[in-house]
């Protein structure tokens, strides 16, 4: 989630800066010979729990069964509740078959067939998706943009353009699930080790939101307790 993020602000800057060179432009600290540079870093953060929603189906959830077949049974029994559509049946396993051979029950988690498949252990293989919650983490972020120049002429203007570039580009960062809004901005104090390094910083809040399947665990029995 930060490497997303901070690779689709950089990007951005990248893009449509003039004043800085592309290769300037990173989350490291410039070294004084490759003036004007612009760093990223990401300061802190905070998390809230948005919601928990249940979705039909999802990536990487789809879950594989083995039955097994006596020759004489119709009806058998998943151990997972399976999500609409049923993925497909297999019978013998590797030849898929035609959906007008079984039927599926969702509400029992069961699969009927219209003859009872021969005798053999493990000899169908049944393919579903389990119903799956999306977990939703809020992030607030702050970010502090690093600019650096050889004097505080070129260190203003750099830093106008960069707050003019990420406002012409809210919406396309928006469309990446980033929201950034500036907050405020301050000079670096001058350090003698750095040179003839103008800086100052650029304090950005960045509001993304990481979503995270999980499985729904099965609900094996409801009671209901009489007064």
């Amino acid at each position: 989630m930060f490497n997303k993020i901070e690779t689709a602000i950089i990007s951005v800057l990248q893009e449509n800066l003039k004043k800085v060179p592309k290769g300037n432009i990173g989350v490291k600290m410039p070294e004084t010979k490759k003036l004007p540079s612009i760093s990223l870093n990401n300061i802190d953060f905070e998390t809230k729990d948005l919601a928990i929603g249940r979705t039909i189906s999802g990536e990487g959830r789809e879950a594989q069964e083995t039955l097994s077949g006596d020759g004489k049974k119709t009806e058998f029994n998943l151990t997972e509740k399976p999500v609409k559509p049923l993925i497909g049946v297999e019978y013998p396993a590797g030849k898929r078959l035609d959906e007008r051979n079984y039927k599926v029950d969702f509400e029992k988690n069961l699969i009927i067939f219209q003859t009872p498949p021969a005798k053999g252990k493990d000899n169908i293989l049944v393919k579903y998706n389990k119903p799956i919650e999306v977990k939703t983490l809020k992030f607030n972020l702050r970010y502090y943009l690093n600019i650096w120049a050889e004097s505080e002429a070129q260190r203003d203007d750099i830093a106008v353009e960069v707050i003019e570039t990420l406002l012409r580009n809210e919406e396309l960062l928006s469309q990446q699930g980033i929201g950034i809004s500036p907050v405020k901005g301050f000079n670096i104090p001058p350090d003698d080790d750095k040179g003839n390094m103008h800086g100052k910083t650029l304090e950005y809040l960045v509001e993304t939101d990481l979503q995270v399947p999980t499985a729904v665990p099965r609900i094996e029995k409801i009671e209901i307790k009489k007064e």
